[in-house]
């Protein structure tokens, strides 16, 4: 039978080998970066930097690479690393768009828009909120990143199936007057009970329709499962296997100490570590190994039967004890005399860790001999 292997392509957006240069030329400061010095980073920096990186592992292959496409951006760059290579020239919009498209916009989405300048998404939204809120003009801006058009809107004032036909129209109509964008995002917001403006889940992104058929699609056509962590289902936007995308805190494993870059929590790195995590322990799972987020895979025997990634934990009642002595036994089979007495010892409660947050089982059934996840 053939190893089953499973490959992760981790994309550090906006992190090229330019901007760590940049970045790098500016802090003088010790580095610790472990893992990604492991993988091999110290060879795709400038040579002036590679002194101040760990050693890379001796499996590893690293390179610093040229973009073949004519431009950059999110959707671009996702695109060309699965085979995608886009010719076209996109723009960015430093003042607002120009006036005939946002009178034609306005028409077709049959009301009157506000703001047209270029702008950080939060900020745009903050700046404007409240005449948005009393007029119900949706807030249109451009990125400073990218190129394309983005649709500020409340879920109180415009529901968010409008909010993503509108989207589809303003993107639609981008496309007929020539604008050189790459996508249309609907970018949906709600009100805390505190008054904070709060970004929600329901964002939609109107994107380039694909070329051609990606890497993706060949892994497809050979039965190779394929999962999508957070916003990449977007920008390449091809058939997978599964989409994980996570929202909430409550899918956060307290385990991991993930933490928000935002001071107020508005950023969503921690949603797709712990959604790599999980794509991580299915896959596992998949393979017939038992997963510990902390410690990763420990044992054939203690296997989940199937998982899906996308939907919240269901955690069985079993001893924390017992999950530790199946980790320690490594195998089926009754537990070692001092496991016996600290399971004996300990209150049940749910297995910490057992399966990943964001994953459910399809049985579980604990025993005195093992605990099957």
């Amino acid at each position: 039978m053939a190893k089953k292997t499973t490959v992760l392509l981790l994309v550090l957006d906006a992190v090229g080998a330019e901007t760590l240069d940049y970045l790098l030329d500016r802090y003088p400061g010790k580095l610790k970066l472990p893992n990604l010095s492991r993988l091999g980073l110290g060879r795709i920096v400038a040579p002036r930097h590679r002194g101040r990186l760990g050693r890379d592992g001796k499996r590893t292959c690293a390179m610093r690479i040229k973009q073949a496409s004519a431009s950059a951006d999110s959707v671009i760059g996702h695109r060309e690393m699965v085979g995608i290579v886009d010719p076209s020239a996109y723009e960015l919009f430093p003042n607002g768009f120009r006036r005939d498209f946002i009178v034609a916009l306005e028409k077709r989405i049959g009301r009157k828009t506000i703001f047209n300048k270029m702008c950080g998404g939060i900020e745009a939204i903050e700046l404007n909120a409240a005449e948005h809120e009393r007029t119900g003009f949706p807030i249109v801006y451009a990125s400073k990143c990218d190129p394309l058009v983005q649709i500020a809107m409340n879920e109180a004032v415009i529901p968010v199936k409008q909010q993503h036909a509108m989207a589809d129209m303003a993107f639609e109509l981008a496309r007929e007057m020539g604008l050189p964008i790459t996508r249309v995002i609907a970018r949906a917001y709600v009100r805390a009970p505190d008054g904070e403006i709060v970004r929600t889940a329901n964002r939609h992104d109107t994107v380039l329709p694909m070329p051609g058929p990606t890497l993706v699609d060949v892994l497809n056509a050979r039965d190779v499962w394929t999962v999508a962590v957070g916003k990449t289902s977007d920008l390449v936007n091809t058939t997978y296997n599964e989409k994980i995308k996570l929202t909430r805190p409550s899918f956060l494993d307290p385990a991991l100490r993930l933490r928000f870059m935002h001071e107020k929590k508005k950023d969503t790195n921690p949603y797709n570590i712990q959604g790599t995590v999980n794509a991580l322990a299915a896959a596992a799972v998949r393979r017939g190994w038992k997963v510990d987020l902390v410690s990763g895979p420990v044992s054939r025997t203690c296997v989940a039967t199937s998982a899906s990634a996308t939907t919240p934990a269901t955690r069985p009642s079993c001893s924390r004890t017992r999950r530790v002595c199946c980790r320690r036994t490594g195998k089926q089979g009754s537990a070692s005399a001092r496991c016996s007495s600290r399971a004996r010892s300990s209150a049940p409660r749910a297995i910490a860790r057992s399966v990943p947050f964001g994953i459910s089982t399809s049985r579980s059934t604990c025993t005195r001999r093992a605990c099957w996840m």
